[in-house]
Formats: structure tokens, sequence, C-alpha cells
């Protein structure tokens, strides 16, 4: 693709912005948690690509300033992480998000992406544990919106409901989580690295 190989990670809310809520933790914590994971399995492996985070700390950002400040960077793409949540307390499952102004490049991220978690062997306990796949949306959402605005390619990534307990403790499982950022670190690395084209 091009030369300048950052992207951008987009840990959703934080702050004064919690996000969807459990009583055990706020989705701005896990956002940001899987976030710095990614980046750290990006930079660990050396795949020739710099990733930029929207934030580092618990912090609020304003959504109409999270994107356009990271347009200096001239990045691939965006991924932004996010926890789901819904009425129906059994809700579970990955999904994608994308802008209804979403570009093919996009749905190629997106794609990548999934095909990486679908194919991730995880354990919880000693147990393999199966991460459902529900179908992709098409949404409004400030920051996608931003990013195919400026043809960036985007996606929003929902791990999965902190409104089910049980996929909760699932989400909060350290070895869960670095299985989970690893494979879409993967599905960013393929997007880069040759897979966008």
């Amino acid at each position: 693709m091009a030369e300048n190989k950052i992207i951008i990670l987009d840990p959703g809310h934080g702050g004064d912005d919690p996000g969807a809520t459990n009583d055990k933790i706020h989705e701005s914590w896990l956002n940001l948690k899987y976030a710095a994971l990614i980046a750290e399995f990006i930079t660990r492996n050396n795949f020739g690509i710099i990733p930029v985070m929207t934030r580092y700390y618990d912090t609020t950002i304003d959504i109409s300033k999270r994107i356009p400040p990271m347009l200096q960077f001239n990045p691939l793409c965006v991924v932004a992480i996010h926890m789901n949540s819904a009425e129906n307390k059994e809700a579970h499952g990955f999904e994608l998000v994308y802008s209804p102004r979403a570009g093919e490049q996009a749905y190629k991220l997106g794609g990548l992406i999934k095909s990486t978690i679908s194919k991730m062997p995880m354990t919880l306990g000693d147990k393999p544990y199966a991460l459902t796949i529900r179908n992709d949306f098409v949404r409004k959402v400030r920051v996608l919106d931003d990013c195919a605005k400026c043809a960036i390619p985007a996606v929003l990534v929902e791990c999965g409901f902190i409104c089910n307990d049980k996929e909760l403790d699932v989400l909060i499982e350290p070895r869960i989580q670095a299985r989970y950022a690893q494979a879409i670190a993967l599905g960013i690395a393929a997007f880069v690295n040759g897979g966008g084209k």
C-alpha cells in the first residue's frame, strides 16, 4: 500500500463517558485494555506498522475531536474498539459496524479482521471457547463517518456484550483478551501489508 504505515486504534468512550456499564466494569476500561494489547502485539511483532491510539488513559475526548487530530498521521486505517450492550441480557458475540458511507476498503479491512477472529483458537479455563460471530451492521457512528469523509478505511469492532455476565467473564479473562487482541492485530496487519489492495 503506502509507505506510511500508521494505523489508528480508537478505544471508545473514556473519562466522563464510561460507555456501557455492568456492575463489574465500565466499557471504556475494557476498550482501552483491548486497544493497548492490539498496539502492543503489532509493535512487538515487527509488522512494519506504527499503531497510534486516540487515548492512552481513561480520559474524556469529545466525539468530534477523536479523529480530526489523527489525520495529521495520514493513517492507512482506523479501528474503533468497543464492547456491546443490549436490553437482552443474553445477547452475545462479536460484531463489525460500518459507516453508511464506507467504501470497499473498509469492508476488506473488516473482512480480514473477522476472518482472523473466526480462526483464532481460544480457550476458557481448560476448554475450547467458540466466539459467536454475529452479522455485520451499518450504522451512523461519528468516528466512522469522519473517516469515510476522508476516504480512510474504518471499522468499529464490538468485541462482545458486557450486559451478559457470562460473556463479560470471558471478555475480562486475560488469555482471551490476549488471543482476541492478537486476532484483531493480525487482521489489521493483513490489510496494511497487502490484503487491502
